[in-house]
């Protein structure tokens, strides 16, 4: 299985626990399709480049988020679809990121890699999102 980085623009100005139920919700989706989320990135809310819109809405602020995982490709079309249809998120990119697989995680253990994602989760909180 491969692994893919998703990088998104959400609402900008909405509280950290929504940015963080998102980001808890694309981790379990994950982790249902039995993959492994490798990282995941709060990095703030940005003033974007140009004025976008989504959502019947014009947006000039954005929280950037990041998302890398290793999972299945069949998955990873259902994973972009939600993302699509989720109110918060403005755009995404979704890329395979090249030349590396689960070969390249492979000190570790698959299952030992799952049951850290697993953790992360569980504990995770406001200050458990590395804020870059």
């Amino acid at each position: 299985m491969p692994l893919y980085q998703i990088t998104a623009i959400t609402r900008a100005g909405v509280a950290q626990q929504q940015v963080q139920s998102l980001l808890t919700k694309l981790s379990t989706f994950v982790l249902e399709n039995n993959g492994v989320v490798a990282e995941v990135r709060n990095w703030g809310e940005q003033r974007l480049a140009y004025r976008m819109r989504a959502h019947q809405e014009y947006h000039t602020h954005g929280r950037i988020v990041q998302l890398r995982y290793v999972m299945s490709p069949t998955a990873v079309t259902e994973l972009q679809r939600r993302m699509r249809l989720d109110s918060q998120v403005l755009r995404f990119m979704a890329m395979k990121e090249k030349n590396t697989s689960v070969a390249m995680l492979s000190h570790l253990d698959p299952s030992t890699m799952a049951d850290a994602a697993k953790e992360m989760l569980s504990t995770m909180d406001d200050a458990g999102l590395s804020q870059m």
